[in-house]
């Protein structure tokens, strides 16, 4: 089973297609999103619908998809971040919107093969720098 796995897309649908093409050319048989799939670009209704008809086996949401529709404050998001956060905010469709906020946590099972999360499988926010976070996480 090869899957597809997508994440930190940041509302950029032309990176997106780009990808997807790709693994298009590779092969793929089932795909997964770890978040972020807004946040910073300037499309995110579009790439919610190309997520969306790639009908993935399991997602789970990323730090700036919860920042996105208010789940949480941006509180240590950088300036950038936080507007990026606020203009997604005001651009997404009531429908998009609620799909984001019905965007699982992590970490979620998949195919009782793997785990998937966004930061680490403790927290969703979580940046894994060095081996010794990716030691602590796996453990």
């Amino acid at each position: 089973m090869r899957y597809l796995v997508i994440s930190d897309i940041h509302a950029n649908i032309e990176a997106l297609e780009v990808c997807l093409e790709d693994a298009a050319r590779r092969g793929y048989d089932r795909s997964v999103v770890l978040g972020d799939i807004v946040g910073y670009g300037p499309d995110p209704n579009a790439v919610i619908d190309r997520i969306v008809t790639l009908a993935p086996v399991a997602l789970v949401r990323g730090n700036h998809d919860k920042i996105a529709f208010g789940i949480e404050q941006a509180e240590g998001f950088n300036i950038a971040a936080r507007a990026a956060a606020q203009w997604t905010l005001n651009a997404l469709t009531p429908e998009h919107r609620d799909w984001l906020v019905n965007l699982p946590q992590g970490p979620t099972l998949v195919d009782d093969a793997f785990e998937i999360c966004h930061g680490s499988p403790v927290d969703e926010d979580e940046y894994i720098f060095d081996e010794l976070d990716a030691r602590r996480a796996i453990d």
